[in-house]
């Protein structure tokens, strides 16, 4: 949906159409959730895009006009557990010696999985049982150590299309999904922002979020082109039926704008220690054009982790937490520059409104690389591990 949106010109379009006149975005790549966190915390971009878990850990955090909720959600698709390992059938093969590749540790979509495969097959005390077999990896050097079969890292929470071409490659087989824990449907990448931008720039914000709206609406009726914008991107190896065959195959990924099971992810990531505030309802999560949405669940054959905060009245321990390890990052600019450009503010690729007579500070990178190594920042996150994506996930 954003390369959709933002390459067909979709919010310059609305925001023509609201009266706003010509307006310039762009689309920055990070090379981690906390970069483009960074970005949106100090008012260097509008919007960002990521996994749900770093999202809610940004609304957990913020407050007032650096209060941050979900725009709109992107996709839905599952996380599968793969391994090459011949010992490993399911988690309890799984010894203190064995690794396990995500694209980061804790709060990412990969690592609440196996938190909720523990806690289901251990007990909830057991929840963070696989976190020291967790090791931060970029998708793409997890997939390549995968399909090699040499060194320590023998299997890998994927996401599409890693996840594809690992099990269509022959050499891995999947451990489990994570439809087996979250909630069907259940959506996984989010586009979010801050209040100043939803407050301050009103139509700005309705522009964007009827942008994104009609890219979902291209994807479904147009996956061809989908595709073609896909690869113009992402250059690699496969050919475009083959990016075309996964967008158009509903047990892949689906796009939608529909919010699913995000409340009951974050209510996990409360009972778990991640969150210090607990929503009351869906939508204290989301920005106010997703309240009419269809928020609720459908039935699932085999219920979700429930942790103890749902089902007791009883304190939950706020174990120690890493808040600084995300996934899927972006970010969108669209203001004044507020830094000269150069070296020094990479990080910061904002551009003008209608009513500045603003500039474009163009940053590119080598063939095929779609995210910045991380520019450090003094934002109030921990730390970060550096990672160097080489191929951008479906779910943006």
């Amino acid at each position: 949906p954003t390369y959709v949106a933002v390459d067909r010109g979709l919010i310059e379009k609305h925001a023509k159409a609201a009266g706003l006149g010509d307006i310039k975005v762009t689309l920055m790549h990070m090379a981690s959730g906390p970069a483009s966190s960074d970005l949106l915390l100090a008012g260097d971009a509008d919007l960002a895009m990521g996994g749900f878990g770093p999202a809610f850990v940004l609304w957990d955090k913020t407050r007032g006009a650096g209060k941050v909720r979900v725009v709109t959600p992107l996709s839905s698709s599952p996380i599968l557990l793969l391994t090459n390992d011949p010992r490993i059938h399911s988690i309890r093969d799984f010894g203190p010696n064995d690794r396990i590749a995500v694209s980061a540790i804790k709060v990412t979509a990969q690592a609440l999985t196996l938190q909720m495969a523990a806690a289901r097959e251990y007990g909830w005390e057991e929840r963070f049982r696989l976190d020291p077999n967790m090791v931060s990896m970029s998708n793409p050097d997890g997939l390549a150590m995968l399909l090699s079969g040499a060194g320590p890292i023998r299997s890998q929470a994927a996401i599409v299309p890693f996840s594809v071409e690992a099990l269509e490659s022959g050499k891995v087989r999947q451990v489990l999904s994570s439809a087996d824990y979250l909630e069907h449907g259940s959506s996984i990448s989010v586009l979010y922002a801050a209040a100043g931008f939803h407050d301050n720039s009103p139509k700005l914000y309705e522009a964007t979020a009827a942008a994104f709206e009609e890219a979902f609406d291209f994807i479904h009726r147009h996956p061809r082109e989908s595709a073609e914008l896909y690869v113009a991107r992402e250059p690699q190896k496969h050919n475009l039926a083959w990016i075309e065959a996964m967008i158009v195959d509903p047990k892949t990924i689906l796009y939608s704008s529909t919010p699913r099971g995000l409340k009951k992810h974050a209510d996990f990531m409360y009972a778990a220690g991640t969150l210090k505030t607990k929503p009351e309802k869906w939508q204290d999560l989301v920005w106010d054009n997703l309240w009419t949405k269809d928020g609720s669940q459908p039935q699932r054959s085999q219920p979700a982790v429930k942790p103890p905060s749902i089902t007791s009245s009883l304190p939950v321990t706020q174990d120690a937490s890493s808040d600084a390890r995300y996934r899927q990052p972006m970010a969108i600019s669209m203001g004044l520059p507020k830094r000269p450009s150069g070296v020094a503010s990479m990080r910061a690729l904002p551009l003008s409104l209608p009513s500045n007579p603003g500039r474009a500070i163009g940053v590119s990178t080598n063939p095929g690389w779609t995210e910045f190594t991380r520019i450090w920042s003094l934002a109030y996150w921990i730390a970060a591990d550096l990672e160097k994506m080489r191929t951008a996930p479906f779910e943006a």
